[in-house]
């Protein structure tokens, strides 16, 4: 398999598929899976519609909706260069974690919200 075909099968089809299956669910409505089967939000919801009220520079809403939506193109950038975005492992990492750890507050913040 040519490099850049492998390339765009592994890295840019994925993102590609995940933003088409979102922006499918958020045209149709169709509401989080995770929250319709566990009965609380999902880590990400929201994230479609900050995504989105961002696109319209509306950064407001779309910090309410998800208050790591500004996330998103590190976590596609990094996926299309194998984790290696800034070329220096130990920031990477730091970058991945950081992620990782707004998720997770953010997501805790949304279950205080959604349990009081």
């Amino acid at each position: 398999m040519k490099k850049s075909t492998r390339f765009f099968m592994e890295r840019i089809f994925p993102c590609l598929v995940i933003v088409l299956v979102f922006s499918v669910m958020n045209l149709f409505g169709i509401p989080c899976v995770y929250k319709t089967l566990f009965g609380v939000p999902c880590p990400g919801c929201g994230m479609s519609h900050a995504v989105i009220a961002a696109a319209h520079l509306d950064f407001q809403t779309a910090f309410s909706e998800h208050a790591m939506f500004w996330s998103m193109p590190l976590v596609f950038l990094l996926i299309l260069t194998n984790g290696k975005l800034f070329g220096k492992k130990w920031l990477d990492l730091s970058v991945v974690i950081g992620i990782g750890v707004g998720f997770l507050a953010n997501y805790v913040w949304h279950l205080v919200l959604f349990f009081s």
